[in-house]
């Protein structure tokens, strides 16, 4: 009989939280959506100061660029600093042939 009451609190109690839970859920989803909300009112009246898509696509392709220029001098810091060893290594190696030889 105990063991019966034991489980029925702690059936009381997982329904309690899960209650408290889906009304902190509630309160969450209301507080996100009045911030869509907000955010649509404002996105409205501010059409006139949106930037043109022409200009987007410029940056896109600038941003490509750069991002790039970025690999390349990550890849040979990576090789300077010999953070790539084995690549580091073969550079040297055929660098100091190349001298030798020629």
């Amino acid at each position: 009989w105990s063991s019966q009451k034991a489980l029925e609190v702690a059936q009381r109690q997982r329904d309690e939280k899960t209650e408290r839970f889906m009304k902190l859920k509630e309160a969450a989803e209301k507080e996100v959506e009045d911030a869509q909300n907000v955010s649509k009112d404002i996105h409205s009246k501010s059409k006139a100061s949106l930037v043109p898509i022409e200009i987007l696509v410029i940056l896109g392709k600038v941003q490509g660029i750069v991002g790039n220029i970025c690999r390349l001098l990550r890849f040979v810091d990576s090789i300077i600093t010999w953070e790539a060893s084995d690549l580091s290594f073969w550079i040297t190696a055929v660098l100091l042939v190349a001298g030798v030889l020629f």
